[in-house]
């Protein structure tokens, strides 16, 4: 990556979504962002541009009460990058607690991000835990 840009935008990036920031995440999102869930999880499906990040993080918080995301590593080199992220939520509809960890892959272009390809550890235990 050429001086580390792209990394650090994805720790602002991170940051940012643990403060619920949600404008400081918005500015980092490029125009064509595509985010792809698991279309097993409650918030499954493609999300693209700001209107569609806006709207996984209003299915994010109907689905969990809490959502508390500590960044391990990232892993790579280049516009394209792995992100290792432990996540603990909290179902809203059953009260039940999950610590599980979220492999990322992350495109860059231009210093902004625009896709996020998450894959989680256990699908099945994240869906098991809202219902």
């Amino acid at each position: 990556m050429e001086n580390n840009v792209d990394k650090v935008a994805a720790h602002v990036f991170l940051d940012a979504f643990s403060r619920g920031d949600t404008q400081a995440m918005e500015a980092l999102l490029a125009p064509d962002f595509l985010l792809r869930q698991a279309d097993g999880l409650p918030y499954g499906g493609d999300y693209r541009g700001v209107e569609g990040w806006q709207r996984m993080l209003t299915r994010f918080a109907e689905t969990w009460s809490s959502l508390v995301p500590t960044l391990v590593t990232v892993l790579g080199d280049g516009p394209q990058f792995a992100v290792l992220v432990d996540v603990t939520v909290t179902a809203r509809a059953t009260g039940r607690t999950l610590t599980t960890s979220v492999l990322e892959f992350w495109t860059m272009r231009d210093g902004k991000l625009a896709e996020i390809r998450p894959f989680y550890w256990d699908t099945a235990a994240v869906t098991a835990l809202v219902c």
